[in-house]
C-alpha cells in the first residue's frame, strides 16, 4: 500500500488556543479554518479541530518499560535531526510533559520519544526510531 496522508478530526475547547498551540508552540502550519474549526498540517497529515462544548478526554495511563505513559495519544515519527530540533523547541517553550526516553534499547523497534500536551488535554508523541526501517518490524 502506498503511503498517503491521513485525516483525523478531534473536538477542542477553543479553536484559537488550539491553533496558536500547534502553530506557535509546535511550528506546524494551519490550513483552512473558520471561527469553529481549524485544519492543522501535522507532518503532511490533516488534523481538524472542531470547537465543541463537550470536548473532554479520559487520558488513562499504561506502563511501558517502567514508564507510565498516556494511552490516548497521537504523534509523528521524525528523523534524528528533526526529533532533536523539535525536542529543543519544546524544551525552550517549556511544554514537555513526558521527558525524553529511549525505549526497547538494543531491540527491534528501539526508539526515543517525548510527549507534550495540547490545550485540550491531547498527548502528542514525538518519536525517532534508532533504525528507521524498524518502524513496522516485529
Amino acid at each position: 500500500m502506498m503511503a498517503t496522508p491521513f485525516h483525523l478530526s478531534l473536538p477542542c475547547a477553543n479553536v484559537q488556543l488550539t491553533k496558536a498551540f500547534y502553530t506557535e508552540e509546535l511550528g506546524f502550519k494551519a490550513g483552512r479554518s473558520t471561527h469553529s474549526w481549524v485544519d492543522i498540517n501535522v507532518a503532511g497529515n490533516q488534523i481538524t479541530f472542531l470547537e465543541s462544548n463537550s470536548a473532554s478526554i479520559n487520558n488513562s495511563r499504561y506502563k511501558f518499560e517502567g514508564n507510565v505513559l498516556p494511552i490516548f495519544h497521537f504523534g509523528i515519527i521524525l528523523s534524528e535531526q528533526e526529533w532533536t530540533g523539535q525536542l529543543k523547541n519544546c524544551k525552550d517553550a517549556g511544554i514537555i510533559t513526558e521527558a525524553p526516553q529511549e525505549f526497547l534499547t538494543d531491540q527491534v523497534g528501539a526508539h526515543k520519544s517525548f510527549f507534550v500536551t495540547d490545550p485540550n488535554g491531547y498527548s502528542i508523541e514525538f518519536k525517532q526510531f534508532i533504525t528507521p526501517s524498524d518502524i513496522f518490524e516485529s
